[in-house]
């Protein structure tokens, strides 16, 4: 079954399943030639994608066996990271009848690259403190920013309109014919 969701102000939303188990670029390939051949379809107009795996990004990887010589947990490492670079959960109280959540993070301009790791240390087993940038090391890659799920399996969403003159049916219609043309049984409209 085909489910594409027709929005308040007009157009289609839906999406577009990876069923093959393939990568995350073979999913972003495969929504870019359905939305190109979309948009050469005459009753399909405006068809785009949210998808990509081209956003910038920092890889950190944990040295383990250092971490472990040096007597620091890498649960210990990870929390610090979490609530330094990140956003970490402390808990939540209650004042004048409204539930207030606690987290904690530190300021932009102390997580700002990756030299930051250098200010931040991690208590090892034996009290010790150790900088993160002598545990982890960072390196810029590129991809997903959001991996959206569809019934478990890697999705990316496509958005679009009906031209002119064509129904909202006849549009989803074209998008199903143009995905069933375009691409393989490996993927699908969810």
């Amino acid at each position: 079954m085909h489910s594409c969701w027709i929005g308040t102000t007009g157009g289609f939303e839906f999406f577009l399943q990876d069923r093959s188990g393939g990568s995350l670029q073979s999913l972003d390939q495969a929504v870019q030639r359905v939305v190109a051949a979309a948009n050469r379809h005459p009753a399909l107009h405006g068809v785009s994608k949210t998808f990509t795996t081209a956003v910038p990004q920092y890889r950190i990887e944990v040295d383990r066996e250092k971490a472990k010589t040096l007597g620091v947990g890498i649960a210990d490492i990870f929390s610090t990271m979490q609530s330094t670079f990140g956003s970490f959960y402390v808990n939540d109280f209650i004042l004048f009848g409204r539930t207030f959540r606690v987290s904690l993070s530190s300021e932009g301009v102390f997580r700002e690259s990756p030299q930051d790791l250098q200010h931040v240390y991690v208590r090892s087993a034996g009290g010790a403190m150790v900088p993160l940038n002598v545990l982890v090391s960072a390196s810029r890659v590129v991809g997903a920013d959001v991996v959206d799920r569809f019934n478990i399996f890697p999705a990316a969403r496509v958005q679009g309109n009906a031209a002119p003159g064509y129904s909202s049916g006849q549009a989803i219609a074209a998008m199903q014919q143009v995905v069933s043309g375009t691409l393989g049984a490996d993927y699908s409209i969810g």
